[in-house]
């Protein structure tokens, strides 16, 4: 999925603190908000026009988009474990929407999604993707706390990775924003050249230039759509 952005401004210091963070956890949290548009567009905006509390998150999904609003690199004020606290200092926030006019499953596929890009990112265990509650004792994520946290984390965990997904990637630096996938025929590693040059030989069906951040997911159906499983 394409992840827009829509930063706060770095004057905003009571949302947007600038302080360095290097992510350890992922927080996982719920809007509370069933306005009808109260989206995940809505919520970026919300907070890049400076909201009415001192308190900030670094992602908000829904059903259709992701909106990040503040850098993985700085603290957003989201946990409520104080301006020392580790959920603030060491954890990314990720804000599902709940809009009645949303889709909330397909919101929580996305955010599913999303923990999982951030988890290979930034070297995070699946253990540190966490609720909200884990920091302050705030029944949230409230709607997963109540029936399907561990679902959740279980869809996380089928996401995959980008190796789970394809059986050989080679990352060329000259291309800075593609990487580069061949799909070969054969199963057994010990056939395939080690070189990137393989990508080229008989053994490979196609290869594809991806645009970075490109989900993976979708190639897959794409190729499943192509050449349908036989039995």
């Amino acid at each position: 999925m394409e992840i827009k952005q829509k930063l706060i401004p770095a004057s905003l210091k009571d949302t947007r603190p600038g302080i360095a963070m290097k992510p350890v956890y992922i927080t996982i949290h719920e809007t509370d908000n069933t306005n009808k548009g109260a989206d995940a567009e809505a919520h970026a905006r919300l907070q890049s026009s400076g909201n009415n509390r001192n308190a900030s998150w670094h992602y908000t999904v829904d059903e259709h988009e992701i909106w990040q609003s503040i850098p993985d690199d700085e603290v957003a004020w989201h946990a409520g474990d104080g301006s020392n606290g580790t959920g603030n200092r060491k954890s990314l926030a990720i804000e599902i929407c709940v809009n009645q006019d949303g889709d909330f499953e397909k919101a929580k596929t996305n955010a599913a999604w999303l923990a999982r890009y951030l988890m290979d990112k930034h070297k995070i265990a699946i253990e540190n993707v966490v609720q909200h509650h884990k920091w302050s004792g705030k029944n949230c994520p409230r709607n997963l706390r109540n029936n399907g946290w561990n679902a959740f984390i279980n869809q996380i965990k089928s996401v995959g990775s980008v190796d789970d997904l394809v059986e050989n990637m080679y990352d060329l630096s000259y291309f800075k924003d593609y990487q580069l996938i061949g799909i070969r025929s054969s199963r057994h590693p010990s056939e395939i050249n080690e070189k990137v040059a393989w990508a080229m030989e008989a053994n490979a069906n196609c290869v594809l230039l991806l645009k970075r951040g490109f989900d993976l997911r979708l190639l897959q159906k794409m190729l499943n759509d192509m050449y349908p499983p036989t039995s």
